[in-house]
């Protein structure tokens, strides 16, 4: 059940006026890696030439939640840009292959090859609840889109997975060149949208990114904790997006215009 607020139309709009517009994040709300983050690179370890055991390939899980903490502690961004990101997974891959003994001479190409797989729809796999998501959301009425920290071909592999068709708007960090939580990237949204801060949710599973950087600008956020990793969470929380649109959710019809 939602966590954090009572599920009713003031909760959600104190002031009554209904949600116009939703956008939702895309990795780890509507897009994970197939048929893990681990698994995937084991398998393109593999067509590269490279055998892992699941132990090893389990570890880039890990050594990638390191680099990306480390980075948001930092104040960093690597996904403003393509080139940003491509050497910050670049040199992440390559670093990470070298902790495991990979012959020297084949990192650099297993590097750029584990790159460019990661790229490819092949390793991407919808959430089951994404598309009922997306689709309700339309249902009523609402302009659907995404807001991403990812690369400028996010718009390819989501054509790809087949649900472009359900998005009014897609607003990446890699394109518009701001990264969540940067309240820019949020303004472009609100543009593309074309609705104020008050009239749009946006839907993601980081508190960091999503919820403080929607909450700066005005937007409303929910928090999809699918592994009830945020308990203490100080907003509103899904354990799934089926939520969003199960009988009183803000997703279903009815409950936002109240």
């Amino acid at each position: 059940m939602l966590v954090g607020a009572a599920v009713t139309s003031r909760s959600f709009h104190p002031d009554g006026s209904p949600f116009r517009a939703v956008s939702f994040d895309a990795g780890e709300t509507l897009v994970r890696p197939y048929p893990s983050f681990g698994a995937a690179f084991r398998r393109l370890c593999r067509h590269g030439g490279l055998r892992l055991t699941p132990a090893q390939a389990a570890r880039i899980e890990e050594t990638a939640a390191e680099r990306l903490l480390e980075y948001q502690r930092r104040g960093l961004r690597f996904s403003a840009s393509t080139e940003s990101s491509r050497e910050f997974w670049v040199g992440l891959y390559r670093e990470f292959l070298e902790s495991l003994g990979a012959d020297a001479a084949s990192l650099d190409r297993l590097s750029e090859h584990l790159y460019e797989g990661f790229t490819r729809a092949e390793s991407y796999r919808l959430f089951a609840d994404a598309r009922p998501a997306l689709r309700a959301a339309r249902r009523r009425g609402l302009r659907v889109g995404v807001v991403s920290n990812w690369e400028s071909w996010l718009g390819r592999l989501l054509a790809d997975l087949k649900i472009d068709h359900l998005l009014d708007f897609v607003v990446v960090s890699g394109v518009c060149g701001y990264e969540k939580p940067d309240p820019r990237i949020y303004r472009c949204a609100l543009e593309a949208a074309g609705v104020p801060p008050d009239e749009m949710l946006h839907i993601g599973d980081s508190v960091h990114a999503d919820v403080v950087g929607a909450r700066a600008v005005g937007i409303t956020p929910v928090l999809v904790d699918r592994h009830n990793r945020h308990p203490e969470a100080d907003c509103l929380r899904v354990a799934s997006l089926r939520e969003l649109t199960a009988p009183g959710g803000p997703l279903d019809g009815g409950r936002l215009t109240g």
